[in-house]
């Protein structure tokens, strides 16, 4: 499932550093890694969603979340899977699609910019449809079990979150009343 590379917490930053520190670095990999921690903050600063988010709840984040890439057309999750990540949309889109009686039916999606998948204090808990990579996608995936520290340690990304749950549950609800109407619009005309 999708290329997966993970983040690891970035070291301490901030202390005395010595050329030796420097080389030290460089040698075990650390470098490389601290760089792609960084230029995810910076990615998440412009992101439409988070980017109000102060700085340092960003790089929590990134320290706490792997990057994934999706090829298009791959799926990111079937129906009934458990759903256990919080995903942030970095580039691509993707979209969850469910079956409605008739036939597959796409009922949301995510671009670059949004985030999906499993929220702080949602209810979800497997999902709704195929989920799959309408294109080329990148998203950083948080895993629940860091919830309850994103919830204590990041009010701000929290508050962020719980609106983009609501928003989205609204959605969703919106989709099903017009789906009802639908429904009884053609019982009616059936006779």
């Amino acid at each position: 499932q999708g290329h997966r590379m993970s983040s690891a917490p970035p070291p301490a930053v901030g202390g005395p550093s010595t050329v030796e520190d420097s080389s030290d670095a460089a040698k075990s990999g650390l470098e490389p890694k601290l760089q792609l921690l960084i230029a995810l903050v910076e990615r998440l600063r412009a992101h439409r969603t988070l980017a109000a988010a102060p700085r340092e709840q960003l790089a929590w984040l990134v320290s706490h979340g792997q990057l994934q890439q999706f090829a298009a057309g791959e799926m990111l999750m079937r129906t009934g899977e458990p759903v256990v990540e919080l995903s942030v949309v970095l580039a691509g889109r993707y979209s969850i699609r469910v079956h409605r009686g008739s036939g597959w039916r796409r009922v949301m999606e995510w671009r670059a910019g949004d985030v999906g998948g499993l929220l702080p204090y949602s209810r979800m808990k497997v999902s709704p449809g195929e989920v799959r990579a309408d294109e080329p996608t990148e998203l950083v995936a948080v895993h629940s079990d860091h919830f309850p520290a994103l919830v204590r340690e990041c009010h701000e990304l929290t508050a962020i979150l719980v609106h983009v749950m609501l928003d989205r549950a609204r959605h969703f609800r919106s989709r099903d009343l017009h789906d009802e109407k639908l429904a009884s619009l053609g019982r009616l005309a059936a006779g």
